[in-house]
């Protein structure tokens, strides 16, 4: 989620920023197995309907809980995309390996499928 980082920033304090980045991660990887084991089991125990509603629900309670949440603001450098694809480009051609596969999935650059 592009947006986590920067939030995490704006509530953490920077000692504790890796633990909080564990934690989403923990967090994330946990939803991603339990929940679609968890709508199935509430599909087939109370229905598909009564899922939608208790899934509303809990998105209700987030966004009532999300109010609370104080995050101070994290400046970004406002910079042109030029100079962000430069830097990026930089990054990925300062790795060993990474050349060959990024040119052979450049827009435009793939090789011609063998016949």
């Amino acid at each position: 989620m592009p947006t986590a980082s920067p939030l995490i920033k704006g509530t953490v304090e920077p000692e504790a920023l890796y633990r909080a980045n564990a934690a989403m991660g923990v967090a994330q990887s946990a939803t991603r197995l339990a929940g679609p084991a968890l709508a199935g089991t509430l599909v087939l125990t109370i229905g598909a309907g009564w899922a939608f509603v208790l899934d509303a629900a809990t998105f209700a309670v987030s966004a009532l809980l999300l109010t609370a949440v104080r995050v101070e603001r994290v400046p970004i450098p406002r910079r042109s995309l030029r100079a962000d694809l430069a830097e990026g480009w930089q990054e990925v051609r300062s790795r060993t390996g990474t050349g060959p596969a990024s040119s052979a999935t450049a827009p435009g650059t793939a090789p011609p499928p063998s016949s």
